[in-house]
């Protein structure tokens, strides 16, 4: 059960590493509750902002592995060993590397209106988001195909060619972050 709390004891665990069963249908966001969309979101923000000693995979459940969880959690209530040196988790693809420096770019702009020398002159700010990076895989956050910047560019150029023919009051202030 992924939960808050149970994302605590995980990343404050001593753990070699961590395998975090992702369900299918995470793949379709229309298909997540608001409360686990809230805890993969709150997991994501952990994962990027904090530092870990141990990798953490990501993987949707299929059937494969939903034997082996079980076969896990059967095993895990019929002994008290330690289990440590019975299970190992095989990656098959290269070892993750981190992602340093991402260049991140603000972009700002301003069509002045008439009233551009008055102190109080009203400006109305229109502002877009890129999209967004996810650390976990299927949970992309703001995955929109670039359509806020996209949007806010042609406003900006609409209403610099609209500016050109007659001034409006108000000042325009463009924001890309």
């Amino acid at each position: 059960e992924l939960t808050l709390s149970s994302i605590d004891v995980l990343l404050q665990s001593t753990s070699a590493g961590a395998l975090i069963l992702l369900p299918a249908t995470l793949t379709k966001p229309t298909t997540i509750s608001d409360v686990t969309a809230d805890v993969m979101k709150r997991l994501e923000s952990r994962i990027l902002n904090e530092a870990f000693e141990f990798p953490i995979y990501f993987s949707f459940l299929d059937e494969q592995l939903a034997e082996a969880y079980e076969a896990l959690k059967r095993r895990m209530k019929s002994t008290l060993s330690s289990m440590s040196d019975e299970f190992s988790l095989v990656v098959s693809e290269k070892e993750a590397e981190e992602v340093k420096n991402i260049p991140v770019v603000s972009m700002q702009g301003t069509l002045l209106g008439s009233n551009r020398e008055e102190p109080d002159a009203s400006t109305f700010a229109i502002v877009s988001h890129y999209d967004t990076l996810g650390a976990i895989p299927g949970f992309k956050g703001a995955d929109l195909y670039g359509s806020g910047p996209t949007a806010l560019f042609e406003i900006a150029r609409l209403f610099s060619r609209l500016y050109s023919q007659t001034k409006s009051p108000y000042n325009l202030a463009y924001l890309l972050t």
